[in-house]
């Protein structure tokens, strides 16, 4: 192992804690809001507490993933951190080796200084004995000098001390040059010993060092996740409204730039429809009085062209709406125009500058329009002047940006009705509550009316129910009237009454 990679580790390792940290965050407090908005719910415990279980299944994976993470991607972690008491164990192992070769070294040592000790005494002797061997040569010199055999004696004897003197001198060199080596081998096994120490006290720290800092970020991971659990807690009354107001707000800066330019040519071509049809209804009642089948600006029929559809699907979709057109206005008794090939709905299109525009130019310019905007697009005919029976219709079509109005299970009005009144007060309260509260709302969001001028249509399925659990309940009520499906700007207004009695 390197020192480089022991040296990157730490910052690899908390790099790998926040990515790895901030993602489980974001998933687990994206799933804790589609739980809690869905309003799902697991072993029978409210929505709410089903949020907060996954909340904290998530938060408890954050540790337990981060852990994984740092051994998988480490492998100075892993050894260090799975295979702690192999390590120690193995420079155990090794201590007690170079203790044993220590050992064996200063007992070699110690053997080494008894020989050399027992050379010197050896060498000390035959010093004594040279000397006494020379001392009695020289007293036998000087008592005798016929005394020649034994001073030839003594002089061999002499020879023999000086060679056994050499001897030991020899031994005693042998026996230094023994303990100098094992001094160098306990030298060595010294360092060595210290050496491994030394390792084992590095690998000791650097492990707690590796432990204390996963514990640290182990705890600053529990403390944030105890800060988002108290803002989710604080935020969990506001939280569907926020959802709705941030899913309006970003679709709405999604569609403002392309809206606006098309609300300016929607305005303009608004204007110049109004003054073209003031004309012709100008005309019209000119040219005589009679039954109004069709009046001015009302709508005749709408189709959704969707985002992406190909060029001869949109000529298909648009033909299509043009023949309902044709059948609505032979339905109502339209005459034929037999400048426009006999049709009883003819088509126009109006110009900046107020001048008409061909119906053949004006179709293939909103086919233009419709595969170049990529977005889904509400087409309805639109009358331009009050037309009487045997007149033909003139008409034109209006290009409205599809959006969402309402969403499924949205609450509209609200409302405390009595059930103790008679029927009719009550029918005329739900009425005043779709009147009042439902309608102005509809026509704030941008809801289309529908060909015949309304908003909100409720039929007999919707009231008679709602007016039955009124009467039922005998006792004040809140009725709340909410959308039924997600409610487009084009589509009819579909609502449900839901009674709540106040007194449970």
């Amino acid at each position: 192992m390197g020192s480089g990679s022991i040296a990157s580790w730490p910052w690899l390792g908390f790099l790998l804690i926040v990515v790895v940290s901030g993602l489980i965050a974001y998933v687990g407090d994206y799933i804790g809001r589609r739980i809690g908005r869905k309003r799902l719910t697991i072993f029978g415990l409210r929505p709410k507490s089903t949020a907060i279980v996954f909340t904290i299944i998530t938060g408890g994976l954050i540790a337990i993933l981060t852990m994984a993470a740092v051994l998988a991607v480490s492998e100075d972690a892993r050894e260090r951190i799975l295979g702690y008491t192999e390590i120690v164990t193995r420079l155990e192992q090794q201590a007690a080796v170079q203790h044993e070769r220590r050992q064996r070294a200063e007992d070699l040592a110690a053997a080494a200084q008894a020989q050399k000790q027992q050379a010197e005494r050896a060498l000390v002797t035959a010093e004594q004995a040279a000397r006494r061997a020379e001392t009695a040569q020289s007293e036998a010199e000087q008592r005798s000098a016929g005394a020649v055999e034994l001073a030839r004696r003594t002089q061999a004897q002499v020879v023999a001390a000086r060679r056994e003197l050499s001897a030991a001198r020899q031994r005693r060199d042998a026996a230094l040059a023994r303990v100098k080596s094992a001094e160098a081998a306990v030298d060595k096994a010294r360092r060595a010993e210290r050496e491994l120490d030394a390792r084992l006290r590095a690998a000791r720290a650097e492990l707690t060092e590796r432990l204390e800092e996963i514990e640290k970020a182990n705890k600053e991971i529990q403390n944030a996740f105890e800060l988002l659990k108290k803002g989710r807690q604080a935020a969990e009354d506001t939280e569907a409204q926020v959802a709705e107001l941030q899913a309006a707000l970003d679709k709405g800066r999604r569609e403002r730039d392309q809206l606006l330019q098309e609300l300016d040519r929607s305005r303009a071509e608004a204007r110049r429809l109004r003054e073209v049809a003031d004309q012709l209804r100008a005309e019209a009642m000119r040219s005589g009085s009679g039954e109004v089948i069709v009046e001015y600006g009302s709508e005749l029929a709408r189709t959704r062209f969707r985002e992406s559809l190909a060029r001869d699907r949109i000529e298909e979709q648009l033909d299509t709406l043009l023949r309902a057109v044709e059948r609505k206005a032979v339905e109502r008794g339209a005459g034929a125009d037999e400048r426009y090939g006999g049709d009883h709905a003819v088509l126009f299109g109006v110009a900046r500058d107020g001048t008409l525009i061909a119906g053949a130019t004006f179709k293939l310019d909103v086919v233009e329009f419709l595969a170049a905007s990529g977005r889904s697009v509400w087409v309805r005919a639109i009358a331009l002047r009050n037309t009487v029976a045997g007149q033909p219709v003139y008409y034109s079509l209006q290009r409205d940006a599809d959006r969402l109005v309402f969403r499924d299970g949205e609450v509209l009005a609200v409302a405390t009705v009595d059930g103790r009144e008679g029927e009719g007060e009550v029918g005329r309260r739900l009425d005043a509550l779709i009147r009042d509260q439902v309608n102005p709302l509809a026509e704030k969001r941008g809801l289309l009316p529908n060909p015949d001028e309304k908003l909100t249509v409720i039929g007999p399925e919707t009231w008679f129910p709602a007016l039955r659990r009124i009467k039922d309940a005998n006792r004040p009520v809140t009725v709340r009237v909410v959308a039924v499906g997600d409610i487009r700007n084009g589509d009819s207004l579909a609502i449900a009454f839901e009674v709540a009695d106040e007194s449970g």
